[in-house]
């Protein structure tokens, strides 16, 4: 079949093939659509079309849309169901683990109550069982496991041997928190909240808390403490030694008689007033990171950083054996300067009372004359008594008593009696028994065979022994200075000599009950010589002297001569100063002291050596009209008539000649004195002087111008003294004097040319 195609460009319209039947091959249909309409679809049409087709396609956007929607609910839900699954598993792991815990501490509980009703010695059995569990519990079990230990005093110190009967070395007891406890075992609160005697020796205790506890008598020596919480908390007699104490923080934590012996406590914020009161952090690392040297020493140094404060003019340090200014030094409220040259704190501290306990084994304090001596004649006694028995003292405690009289009663001791200036009142009494030891030489050597330490031991028994005047015994030898009561021992084989000083730390000395009505300069300076068998005699240089002193002129002192003394009100109103202190490296010191009596004030050293003894004096003013002078001596000698009596001087023309008894006043021309030699001693006045004096005559003196007693005293008394001069001062002045104990007038001339070389 043929078609005819319109022309496109005659006629507008759609060709359409027909069938045969219906059309010849001729037959063309012309349609003409309008020209507004598309194709043969008007606009309304193609809108209806259009909007037929956008019903499915919402239809499937939508559909698509909760298809997704459905997809990431069914992704969320799962991971809901998975995490509910995984926190089901974990807290059915975790009340397994709780389970386990629980079990493990009630199996251990059982066996140790089991263990402890036993009547065998399970020591061992004991310690391997609570190492076991306590590596297998967490810190909230394994703090009371060691609650339940010290209740049941399995980690107690046993007051004899100071062991306990578990210990619980290298076990890690970090993060636990010994606060807020209450007992599973009792009704009671907790002991925790007072700890007595815990052993925790060598236990791992990083950021445990000890918060507002009061711990006494604990062993917490080579712990790892670090980041550890103390503050607010009583720490009495603590043993800290080789513990690692970094980062602590002992804020407003109070301390008594710790040992923090090479202890590290760097970066902690421990303070100086925490460590004064110390037993001894001797070794131990500081918070600024310096090496703590002896307690008792002023190493030359800077101080601690922030405690160079509060000076005004200068003061002196000790440098290479030579005495130089310095400024840099701390005020009285700095209590410790660790490598620093200062030691000063502002407590309290009555050198001849003192009842407790607290001894030091740097033996800070002296516990001597009557009361120290009755205390520790009483423990001594009680040591004896209780031998044995459950009232023994601890093994911490014999060592601790042992240390006290070997390193503090035995250097104040020549032969069986105390140094004078440490005997207080007493010395009106003039019965010669209250200067002689009264705790027994026997006593000293029981407690001696109970003491561990070698050192101390051997220390004991040769202390008895000098007591008993035994010259086969060696002589304690050496140089100590004890900061806390400002006094100074300095021992020679053959003499010994002691300064007694005083500061804002001491009381210089006591008058009670109307005795020693006398003694108000008895703490400012007093040099007290013994050179007769000092090691083992009975300090007969000054047996019996105190009613024939001239009280204004005793050993070592610079005074206002005419103007009275203090009256006494229990104790004297003195000045007392800051700057007073003394350095020491256990065989030769020196110690300094600002002096202010009355209207008087100086700056004062003493330096001791092998041989001989130099005393300094600077800046001595006063602004008064009053006679100022210094005692070189005063002392009892032997009669005139024996060599050892006899009195010499050297001029500087090289006279020499034997004073008779009587009272001399010699000039600074011209030719000049040099020296003077009695009781086999020589004294050498170095400097300037207005006059030097001596006075050296037999005296007699009646105690009850001292106190209450009534009998005389009599004897052959040497005095010098430096007569600076009259005020007011308007220029400081000065003194320079050397004593050389134990020489022969033959050897005098050889050291005068030494010296003063």
């Amino acid at each position: 079949m043929s078609t005819r195609r319109s022309s496109a460009s005659q006629t507008t319209g759609i060709s359409f093939l027909l069938p045969r039947d219906f059309v010849d091959n001729s037959t063309t249909i012309k349609l003409t659509l309008p020209k507004s309409s598309f194709w043969f679809m008007s606009l309304k049409d193609i809108l209806k079309v259009i909007g037929v087709l956008l019903v499915p396609l919402m239809l499937g956007v939508v559909t698509l849309t909760l298809t997704i929607q459905n997809t990431k609910d069914a992704k969320e839900n799962r991971a809901k169901d998975l995490d509910i699954a995984q926190r089901q598993r974990e807290q059915t792991a975790y009340l397994a683990e709780e389970e386990r815990q629980n079990k493990r501490l009630a199996e251990y509980l059982n066996a140790i109550s089991s263990l402890m009703f036993s009547n065998q010695t399970l020591d061992p059995l004991l310690r391997a069982k609570t190492l076991s569990v306590l590596r297998q519990l967490d810190v909230q079990r394994k703090r009371e496991v060691i609650l339940f230990l010290y209740e049941a005093k399995l980690i107690r110190t046993d007051m004899n041997s100071g062991i306990p009967i578990i210990s619980l070395q290298d076990i890690n007891l970090d993060n636990i928190d010994f606060n807020d406890l209450r007992s599973p075992y009792t009704q009671l609160t907790s002991n925790f909240y007072y700890h007595t005697h815990m052993s925790l020796r060598g236990v791992s205790l990083r950021n445990a808390s000890f918060q507002r506890r009061t711990i006494y008598g604990s062993d917490l020596a080579q712990t790892d403490c670090t980041h550890a919480d103390f503050s607010s908390a009583d720490l009495f007699e603590i043993d800290f030694s080789y513990a690692k104490l970094i980062e602590c923080n002992f804020e407003n934590a109070r301390f008594d008689s710790a040992n923090l012996q090479n202890a590290n406590l760097s970066q902690s914020n421990i303070t100086d007033e925490q460590l004064a009161t110390a037993l001894t952090y001797q070794g131990a690392i500081l918070p600024n990171g310096t090496i703590a040297k002896n307690k008792n020493l002023l190493i030359n140094d800077d101080c601690i950083s922030g405690h160079s404060k509060n000076l005004s003019g200068t003061h002196w340090m000790i440098i290479n054996g030579s005495q130089q200014a310095d400024s840099r030094f701390c005020d009285g409220n700095s209590k410790m300067c660790i490598n620093g040259i200062c030691s000063f704190d502002d407590e309290l501290d009555t050198t001849n009372e003192k009842s407790t306990y607290s001894v030091d084994i740097e033996v800070l304090f002296l516990l001597t004359a009557a009361y120290g001596d009755a205390w520790a004649t009483n423990i001594l006694h009680f040591h004896l008594a209780t031998r044995g028995t459950q009232y023994a003292l601890s093994k911490v405690r014999i060592e601790t008593f042992g240390r006290f009289l070997a390193r503090g009663d035995a250097w104040f001791t020549m032969g069986s009696v105390w140094t004078w200036g440490i005997l207080g009142r007493v010395i009106d009494r003039g019965v010669h028994v209250w200067y002689t030891h009264l705790f027994s030489p026997d006593r000293l050597r029981a407690l001696a065979m109970d003491v561990t330490n070698t050192s101390t031991a051997i220390a004991l028994r040769d202390y008895a022994d000098r007591l008993e005047h035994r010259h086969e015994t060696p002589p304690l030898v050496g140089n100590r200075h004890f900061y806390t009561s400002d006094f100074q021992v300095h021992r020679r084989a053959n003499w010994t000599i002691a300064l007694k000083m005083h500061s804002v730390r001491t009381i210089a000395t006591e008058c009670l009950n109307g005795e020693n009505l006398k003694g108000e300069h008895i703490g400012d300076g007093v040099l007290n010589l013994y050179t007769r068998d000092a090691q083992y005699g009975n300090g007969e240089e000054y047996e019996n002297i105190f009613a024939l002193l001239d009280w204004q002129a005793i050993n070592g002192i610079t005074v206002e001569v005419d103007i009275p003394l203090l009256p006494c009100h229990s104790q004297f109103s003195m000045r007392k100063t800051t700057f007073v202190g003394g350095v020491s490296d256990g065989n030769y010191g020196a110690a300094m002291m600002d002096t202010a009596t009355h209207n008087l004030t100086a700056k004062r050293t003493w330096h001791f050596y092998d041989d001989f003894i130099v005393a300094l004096a600077d800046d001595i003013q006063d602004n008064t009209s009053a006679l100022l002078q210094t005692a070189v001596v005063s002392r009892l000698l032997p009669p005139a008539s024996t060599a050892a009596g006899q009195l010499i001087v050297q001029w500087s023309n090289g006279t020499k000649m034997v004073l008779a008894d009587g009272v001399y006043s010699f000039p600074p021309s011209e030719p000049r004195l040099l020296w003077f030699h009695a009781d086999n001693t020589a004294w050498m006045v170095l400097d300037d002087y207005a006059a030097l004096t001596i006075d050296c005559r037999n005296k007699s003196g009646n105690v009850n111008q001292l106190g209450p007693w009534n009998f005389e005293m009599q004897g052959r008394l040497l005095t010098a003294t430096i007569v600076h001069g009259r005020g007011p001062t308007t220029e400081p002045l000065s003194y320079k004097y050397t004593i050389m104990p134990n020489v022969t007038v033959d050897a005098v001339p050889a050291l005068w040319n030494r010296r003063t070389s």
